[in-house]
């Protein structure tokens, strides 16, 4: 069952409401990084998160990835740079997860 949930999610499927070692599973093997629990209760503008992952080196890349539609939050496309990632962009009890292109993934942990 969570095999098949895992392969849903790496062909698209939406990512919520997971517990964290559910998702801490399925991306084992994904570049991780941790932030600040209070940062994201007072919300985290999205090019500021996306340049603190590995995936993205500085803001313009990330932004021209954005442009360019290949940015994902727990795998529901993202394309408005304005965007402020809260709590209820979370897909587990503390982590979300970013995709950059196809295959690329990042979940970022707040503790």
């Amino acid at each position: 069952d969570s095999a098949l949930y895992a392969t849903k999610i790496f062909f698209g499927e939406k990512i919520a409401h997971l517990k964290d070692r559910d998702l801490h599973s399925i991306f084992c093997d994904v570049p991780s990084v941790e932030l600040k629990r209070e940062d994201l209760k007072l919300g985290i503008p999205l090019l500021d998160l996306l340049a603190q992952t590995p995936l993205f080196s500085s803001k313009g890349e990330a932004k021209r990835s954005l442009e360019q539609k290949g940015v994902y939050l727990n795998n529901d496309a993202i394309n408005d740079q304005s965007l402020v990632i809260t709590e209820t962009n979370l897909a587990s009890e503390s982590c979300l997860v970013i995709r950059k292109g196809k295959k690329n993934y990042c979940v970022v942990k707040f503790s």
